[in-house]
């Protein structure tokens, strides 16, 4: 198995292969895919990877796109805007939850809840304009692609000899989702214009948890994978009282923790989308970080104390590692019992 985090500027994009199975998860911004410093065109990681899967003749297996987000949906558009032929080419299947699909999902019998509420027909104002876009290319070029949520059915069928386990987003996420779209361009609980990393981890923990309330990160799409007897939890920018609840039904708790080789922490690190709840629930050795830095603040100090506090001999991997130095004094990184690592010695 391979596992790489991509430089994706201030979001995610996670590519995962095994034999000659490949997974895409997020596509971070416009410039993951291509960028034009000065003018001059510059391919970026996401370009580079299509590039390699093109020369092996190899397909994305399976495209998820975790929200609407610009910086996890931004690279998968460019790619599109870019070589639609290679996309439609290379793209088997895509999970991405559209204004369309949470419509017709409720209007359909299987909907519970007050369907009264639900419009008769999709009303595009309902999602933002990257996921207008996107689902505009899906229809027009006829690709195959799916709504999934917590009971979505079958999932051991998508991939031989790899499981999917969805803990977001419910039916509840999906309704907010579709009727009420908050501009959430700032939150002073999913933010932070200041960084602060001149705080140390005991000032940090005395910081009372606010959870992020942004709809459209509370509709992210949210999974344990397993592949070649390793599990790993993706994120995306989950509200965490929502993985929680689901890792509760699934009879996870304090004292039968769910154990997972790896966490992509969410949101970037925010502090508003990693709480004690959730990591007293889990048991891992191994988070990673993925942010260049640039937007919001992030990753938060304070998400990476209650993360250390929680698990003292963990790895704390950044695929942008010059971070590493702008959080943390030398005594941190000397007097602890954690590891802060560039995700490229990742190692499962």
């Amino acid at each position: 198995m391979e596992i790489i985090f991509l430089k994706a500027n201030n979001g995610d994009s996670i590519y995962i292969s095994s034999g000659n199975k490949n997974i895409l998860i997020d596509t971070g911004t416009g410039a993951t895919y291509l960028s034009k410093p000065n003018g001059r065109p510059q391919n970026g990681e996401l370009k580079s990877l299509i590039n390699d899967l093109q020369s092996k003749n190899e397909k994305i297996d399976l495209l998820v796109i975790t929200h609407w987000d610009d910086d996890h949906i931004g690279g998968v558009l460019k790619w599109f805007k870019e070589d639609l032929e290679s996309a439609k080419s290379m793209i088997k299947h895509i999970w991405f939850n559209s204004g369309l699909l949470i419509n017709q999902y409720f209007q359909s019998d299987s909907a519970g809840g007050d369907k009264t509420i639900i419009d008769s027909e999709y009303n595009p104002n309902t999602s933002i304009r990257q996921g207008i876009t996107f689902e505009k290319y899906i229809l027009d070029e006829e690709l195959s692609y799916s709504l999934v949520k917590t009971d979505t059915a079958n999932m051991d069928n998508i991939i031989d000899g790899v499981k999917f386990t969805l803990l977001s987003p419910t039916d509840k996420e999906l309704e907010k989702l579709l009727v009420e779209w908050e501009d959430s361009s700032y939150n002073p609980y999913t933010s932070a214009s200041n960084k602060d990393y001149d705080k140390s981890f005991e000032e940090l923990l005395q910081n009372e948890f606010k959870e992020d309330t942004a709809i459209h990160n509370g509709s992210s799409i949210v999974f344990i994978l397993e592949i070649e007897n390793k599990k790993m939890l993706f994120l995306g920018d989950a509200h965490p009282s929502i993985v929680v609840d689901s890792l509760k039904t699934s009879c996870y708790s304090k004292e039968n923790k769910l154990k997972i080789d790896l966490m992509k922490v969410s949101h970037h690190g925010s502090k508003a989308n990693t709480s004690d709840e959730l990591l007293d629930i889990i048991e891992c050795d191994n988070f990673v970080i993925s942010t260049d830095g640039s937007k919001h603040g992030l990753p938060n100090k304070e998400t990476i104390a209650r993360i250390i506090n929680k698990h003292e001999n963990c790895k704390i991997y950044f695929n942008y590692p010059e971070l590493i130095n702008q959080i943390f004094t030398e005594d941190e990184l000397t007097n602890n019992n954690f590891e802060t690592l560039d995700v490229k010695e990742l190692s499962l």
